[in-house]
């Protein structure tokens, strides 16, 4: 969990089917991964990150929780990253803290380092496709 309080300059960017999508400048240190050498994580200070509000998330499902934590397990150097949540302290709206990527994430959400290489292309988005209050075992159909 990241306190609200570390962002500042928070702009609107876009808003989509269950989130709204900020720009901010964080001041919170990340843990960006793990050296086996010093046993412990490497930190870096991240200047500019996304913030995505969720809509109506002060209430949020178990499910909707783990499929969060699986987003967080992704960790990769082909995914985009996701450094945790955090809160709005007026809405109380959940809002994931995520790496800035300036490319279009809407073109099929692919980023591509090399154009000539395949093998360079980093996951943008994985879509959240449902409320955040929503219980997985609903029939209805979201996206």
């Amino acid at each position: 969990f990241i306190p609200y309080e570390q962002f500042s300059n928070v702009t609107y960017l876009a808003k989509g089917g269950f989130s709204e999508i900020y720009k901010a400048t964080c001041s919170y240190d990340t843990k960006e991964f793990w050296d086996n050498q010093k046993k412990e994580f490497e930190t870096k200070n991240v200047r500019t990150i996304v913030l995505k509000s969720l809509n109506n998330s002060k209430i949020i499902s178990n499910d909707f929780l783990n499929e969060l934590k699986n987003y967080f397990q992704c960790s990769n150097s082909y995914v985009l990253k996701y450094y945790g949540i955090t809160q709005h302290p007026e809405t109380k709206n959940y809002l994931i803290v995520m790496a800035f990527a300036s490319n279009d994430l809407h073109s099929g959400n692919i980023l591509v380092d090399d154009p000539n290489s395949p093998l360079n292309a980093s996951i943008g988005d994985f879509g959240i496709s449902k409320p955040a209050n929503s219980i997985t075992d609903t029939k209805e159909i979201y996206g």
